[in-house]
């Protein structure tokens, strides 16, 4: 699910909210669902070590919520609510988008570093295949970035035709024209590497230019 389309369930759900929470009147089975709905929405945006689902699960447990008559039940969901609210502005300010991107730099990093490994021990093929996977990775993340779209599945040729088509309508200047052509030439040696491995020349240097080519693209556009 891209940025636009979690922020409109974020909103759909706090006029939910508004329209199921209110005071003195316990709807229990619909205030229910809701919870759980909100759950998923922010299961889906952060993972479990962030603090607002650790937060959220730790309000989650609180006592009056196993009841059904109490007191304390307004304020336990009331909690609740402030946390879902406090993660809807963290995801309309972008806050979410940059920690989810933080995530994936470090993961394609990763790779990055698992294919000079491969490379050092001689798995030229290997290398090749593994930051083209990386870099078709990033290339869909980017379109999701900027709510692109394409036409069939998803590969590294579409995502930079979409990338490119945003470019000349002034939706994106992350991903130039030179870099267009460089992706273009990666995504071939990776589909090569993938599809015809006996067909693949590259050289260990090559790759590791390749390597570090992507490399540099992903510091820049990340």
């Amino acid at each position: 699910m891209d940025e636009q389309s979690l922020l409109t369930w974020f909103e759909q759900i706090n006029e939910r909210i508004s329209q199921t929470f209110i005071p003195k009147t316990y709807h229990f089975a619909e205030r229910a669902a809701l919870l759980v709905e909100i759950q998923t929405a922010l299961e889906s945006v952060f993972p479990p070590s962030h603090a607002v689902l650790r937060n959220w699960e730790s309000a989650r447990s609180h006592e009056a919520l196993q009841r059904d008559h109490t007191t304390n039940l307004e304020f336990a969901q009331d909690e609740l609510i402030a946390i879902f609210r406090m993660a809807h502005r963290l995801l309309k300010e972008g806050h979410a988008r940059r920690f989810a991107d933080g995530i994936r730099a470090e993961t394609v990093a990763q790779c990055l570093d698992q294919a000079d490994a491969l490379l050092r021990g001689g798995y030229v093929v290997a290398a090749m295949v593994l930051i083209g996977g990386a870099l078709e990775t990033h290339l869909h993340n980017l379109c999701g970035r900027f709510s692109l779209s394409w036409r069939g599945d998803g590969s590294i040729s579409k995502y930079n035709q979409a990338l490119g088509q945003a470019r000349k309508q002034g939706i994106q200047s992350l991903v130039t024209a030179s870099d267009g052509d460089l992706i273009e030439s990666w995504g071939k040696d990776r589909n090569t590497a993938a599809h015809g491995p006996t067909d693949f020349t590259k050289t260990t240097q090559e790759v590791r230019l390749s390597i570090e080519g992507i490399r540099q693209f992903f510091a820049r556009t990340q």
